[in-house]
């Protein structure tokens, strides 16, 4: 079997999570399988990648790096002449069975998407489909979609995917408010992380049990909300938690741009905590669920909280995270940074306190092995396409 990824990578962990929860499901389902990846997407180098897979990089992407190597690439930009149009990820690979779409948030007004972009999209999966590839939009959250180019986005994926998979019912809504696809061809099923194995990293033995705070730098750019205000907020997380007698720590769940937001907060406190920083995702994953509590404002944070039992709550600038919490039996998950101090606390204590923290563990429990039935379901639905 070969199948082309989209969507996914080892830029952000949140995309290296759902790379691996595909990988690991395809060595299930046929272990000879060749698997490539989404032009650009490892830039560490397929070495990085854990798994018995064949994993390789697109035939454009090795042509591209040839190219680059031998100065072409520079030497044809002095010269005007676009030749990095030939070398985008918008081709069909030979022999593809499956096109399997990882974007966790790709259609959506929130995003300003170039009309390149957009268009080599189409190329993509327009490319897979004449070619007879099984198109599938992996579970992710979708809307608003007023914008023009998110409809036509939509009316392709209507022409071109043989199933989508929308992560909740907001998304749900807003699909079907947008009247540019079949509705009989879109599933509802949740985030399909919860099926990952974790890895515990043990350099970090000293932090289980703690109080993990995972910060998002999009916070700052799809809000209001000023470096200040989230400072502050981090700073009363803290207090609480020593109050509770738990260390609290923060956790890079991204890349470089969070890792500048928590060595910012770092510089600003009166005693430094510790930052957990260069994991690889299945670590992340592994830390989080050595955590007393989590609170995240990256959304895959929050999956990996929820689905290792691990209490949490969020902030976040979606209704994804919301409807992440609703799908776990989670109420009053979310947390307004600029909240009254009594109702922060409220949240807060429902976390750290002992009692409290044990009950919503054994809740989650019993949410995550539905969960990941459904997920398991979901798997029988791809593999079944014909």
């Amino acid at each position: 079997m070969i199948v082309t990824l989209e969507g996914i990578g080892t830029l952000n962990k949140g995309a290296e999570l759902m790379m691996y929860a595909m990988l690991q499901e395809i060595e299930k389902k046929d272990p000879g399988s060749i698997v490539y990846l989404p032009i650009d997407s490892a830039k560490q180098g397929l070495n990085y990648i854990s798994t018995t897979l064949d994993v390789r990089l697109k035939p454009v992407q090795k042509i591209r790096d040839w190219c680059k190597r031998n100065h072409i690439i520079g030497i044809c930009k002095r010269l005007h002449i676009p030749i990095s149009t030939i070398f985008e990820d918008k081709y069909y690979v030979n022999g593809t069975d499956y096109l399997i779409d990882g974007s966790g948030f790709h259609y959506s007004d929130v995003w300003n998407h170039s009309q390149k972009r957009m268009e080599n999209r189409r190329h993509l999966l327009e490319s897979h489909k004449r070619h007879g590839a099984k198109i599938v939009l992996m579970p992710q959250a979708f809307g608003p979609l007023n914008k023009k180019s998110m409809k036509d986005g939509i009316r392709e994926v209507d022409k071109y995917a043989d199933i989508v998979f929308c992560r909740d019912d907001v998304s749900w809504a807003y699909l079907e408010e947008c009247a540019q696809i079949n509705m009989s061809k879109v599933k509802r099923f949740c985030d399909y992380t919860s099926l990952v194995t974790p890895i515990i990293p043990p350099e970090y033995k000293h932090l289980y049990g703690g109080v993990c705070i995972i910060p998002n730098c999009r916070l700052f750019d799809k809000s209001d909300l000023t470096f200040d205000e989230y400072l502050g907020f981090v700073k009363k997380i803290i207090s609480h938690a020593q109050t509770y007698g738990k260390i609290p720590y923060l956790l890079n769940h991204e890349g470089d741009a969070d890792t500048k937001i928590a060595t910012q907060i770092i510089q600003n406190l009166d005693s430094p905590i510790e930052l957990v920083d260069n994991l690889n995702a299945l670590e992340v994953k592994g830390m989080i669920s050595t955590a007393y509590c989590v609170i995240s404002s990256r959304f895959h944070g929050v999956a990996s909280a929820l689905n290792t039992c691990v209490p949490c709550i969020a902030t976040g600038w979606s209704h994804k995270y919301q409807e992440l919490f609703k799908d776990y039996g989670v109420e009053n998950g979310m947390i307004e940074i600029n909240d009254s101090p009594e109702n922060q606390q409220v949240l807060l204590q429902n976390i750290l306190d002992e009692e409290k923290n044990k009950k919503q563990r054994a809740s989650l429990e019993a949410s995550v092995s539905k969960i990941q039935n459904k997920v398991r379901e979901m798997w029988k639905i791809i593999w079944s396409l014909k």
